[in-house]
């Protein structure tokens, strides 16, 4: 009885998922051009793979490789031939992990300022840590666009889904930021994963949009290669549908690459937690930063989509954002 009811209110939260999609086709439109002059104006920075939770719909709880912080020099490496390649856009988004666990991550943010290449700095995390004084030190620091992924606005679902007692200090985070002088120098936005039909019903949600908050809410979650199941997820949230069809480049293709904190290189920082052979450059630690990016790995997965030969990873992928084209620009 619990599943059907689950299934009866899934094409709604369907028809949901498409608009919120088409709002991020939207949001970055500019990147495929951007791509036409320059294939990697990001790059992703996994400076930890350690976190501080155990949220039910991420595959960090299936990740058994060693825990590790990104040595320093070889991040400042990284950057200095990132920009020399025509860099512009650094974010702190680890695969699997917590960014704020990263001890280096404000001496990372601070390194950039010596280069006004670099326009965007991005940061992705649950919060937990990120305290008043943490982000105007962010932000000082020089971030420009800062997610917050949380849960709908209730304690019960934060602690069944997110699985740690952090619920009231993230709150009291929250309401902390709002009231900071540097509130408004940043692009703020909070992710929210819900197993509940209407969240922003709730109280919570109310009150910090009336701060100022942006939001996007997301009921839908990947398998990260099938790891994650649809009875693994509480209440009205779901796996996604299975595609029919990868017919044409994701947007990970399109967002640039990924240094995790191995040094290895990937193409997909939103979901290779397994280091894909496929999707794997190689490692800074052995090669240049420059010749990796140059190796031919880029155009060989974007061919692939163009001409059908999709990587096993992302064909069990259930959450990509395509552009609908098999145009071959590049």
């Amino acid at each position: 009885m619990k599943m059907n009811v689950k299934n009866f209110f899934m094409p709604y939260l369907i028809i949901t998922n498409h608009v919120r999609n088409a709002w991020i086709k939207y949001k970055y439109r500019g990147f495929k051009q951007s791509l036409q002059k320059n294939k990697y104006v990001q790059l992703r920075i996994e400076g930890t793979n350690k976190c501080n939770s155990n949220c039910v719909f991420c595959a960090y709880q299936y990740d058994k490789s060693e825990k590790k912080t990104l040595d320093f020099e070889l991040y400042k490496s990284a950057i200095d031939q990132f920009v020399s390649e025509g860099g512009e856009m650094v974010s702190f988004i680890p695969v699997v992990g917590e960014a704020l666990l990263d001890k280096l991550l404000f001496e990372r943010m601070k390194y950039l300022k010596k280069y006004p290449e670099i326009v965007q700095i991005e940061l992705f995390t649950n919060g937990i840590l990120l305290t008043k004084r943490v982000f105007e030190d962010l932000v000082d620091a020089g971030m420009t666009d800062l997610f917050i992924s949380t849960s709908g606005f209730e304690k019960d679902q934060y602690e069944k889904m997110f699985r740690n007692s952090f619920y009231d200090k993230l709150i009291s985070n929250l309401a902390e930021i709002a009231l900071s002088d540097r509130f408004l120098k940043c692009s703020i936005n909070i992710i929210i994963y819900t197993d509940s039909l209407f969240p922003t019903f709730n109280r919570q949600y109310k009150r910090f949009k009336k701060l100022g908050y942006h939001f996007l809410i997301n009921n839908f979650v990947d398998n990260w290669n099938d790891k994650i199941k649809d009875y693994n997820l509480p209440g009205f949230m779901y796996v996604a549908p299975k595609l029919k069809n990868h017919s044409s480049p994701c947007l990970q293709i399109y967002r640039g690459i990924t240094l995790r904190a191995d040094g290895s290189l990937t193409q997909c920082g939103c979901r290779d937690v397994d280091h894909d052979r496929e999707m794997t450059f190689g490692n800074i630690k052995d090669t240049p930063l420059h010749e990796l990016i140059n190796n031919g790995t880029w155009q060989k997965l974007y061919d692939g989509f163009c001409n059908k030969n999709v990587p096993d990873i992302c064909k069990k992928c259930t959450i990509p954002i395509f552009w609908n084209s098999n145009e071959r620009d590049y």
